[in-house]
């Protein structure tokens, strides 16, 4: 999941995302709805990345926080705290990232050590996901 000149484009695309919403005095989450991949855009982007047209869950799931989280009036609730602090600001902010995931098969070795001790080595490293 992490590149090199990910973080970089990510950034440089919701700072657009930022500037555009700011610019035309709009929520910047309907620009990112406006613009988010649907299946076609995505197989054409990244080819395989898509999977199946029913495997394509990014919008629904979206959706279905936003509906959840009640975003909309969150964000209201945001922009009459801010017009009422003049220091101290609120934001809310939501990234649609979509990744290819690829399953393959990954070697695992145990080995027990002379002093009883045993290293158990895998094909993966450790990000947070409990491997």
């Amino acid at each position: 999941m992490r590149a090199h000149g990910e973080v970089q484009g990510n950034f440089l695309a919701e700072t657009i995302i930022e500037h555009v919403a700011s610019t035309l005095s709009m929520d910047a989450n309907s620009i990112r709805e406006k613009n988010l991949h649907n299946f076609e855009t995505l197989k054409l982007f990244s080819g395989t990345i898509a999977g199946g047209k029913l495997g394509y869950t990014l919008a629904l799931t979206l959706e279905k926080l936003d509906s959840s989280l009640r975003l909309k009036k969150k964000s209201e609730e945001i922009r009459e705290f801010n017009r009422i602090n003049r220091w101290r600001q609120r934001g809310l902010s939501l990234l649609p990232i979509a990744y290819e995931v690829t399953v393959r098969p990954a070697p695992g070795k145990v080995s027990i050590l002379n002093d009883g001790s045993i290293v158990v080595e895998v094909g993966g490293i450790e990000l947070g996901q409990g491997l």
